[in-house]
């Protein structure tokens, strides 16, 4: 796909012509783990687990390892078992995702000296990767990869 962007000629057998035949990927789908694979996000079980904004994931236990499973905007006995989480979330300003922090990330991933140095940049946005998809001249985050459409 990286090479149609750039474009290959084509034969037009219609117009008897050659031409630049350009083509782009434009989103990629995948349930929630695929979808955590395809952008490079870190998944549904972390604590920044959306792609789309920076609501924190919900813990439902207090031992150690517990990992957040689910983003609700006002968890029950949040700080008992959420401490470290807003109480509660408005659904109409939620904390969302820009394309220019995601960038900002990335250029943090790709500059970490260490394995901890990267462990922690995803640990605290819940990116862990640049995509593949990112080659494409269409691609802008988080809009390249739309809600989970079978869940």
């Amino acid at each position: 796909m990286i090479q149609a962007s750039e474009g290959i000629w084509t034969w037009d057998a219609v117009d008897s012509a050659d031409f630049v035949l350009r083509a782009y990927v434009c989103t990629a789908l995948g349930d929630m783990l695929g979808s955590a694979k395809l952008s490079g996000h870190a998944g549904h079980s972390a604590i920044f687990g959306d792609r789309f904004t920076m609501t924190m994931g919900a813990r439902s236990s207090r031992k150690k390892g517990a990992k957040a499973q689910y983003y609700p905007l006002s968890p029950p006995q949040s700080l008992l078992y959420n401490p470290d989480r807003p109480e509660k979330y408005d659904l109409d300003n939620l904390p969302k995702r820009s394309n220019q922090q995601y960038w900002d990330i990335i250029t943090a991933l790709g500059s970490a000296q260490t394995k901890a140095a990267r462990a922690a940049i995803t640990r605290e946005s819940g990116i862990s990767r640049m995509p593949l998809c990112a080659a494409s001249e269409t691609f802008l985050h988080p809009s390249f990869f739309p809600l989970d459409p079978f869940h």
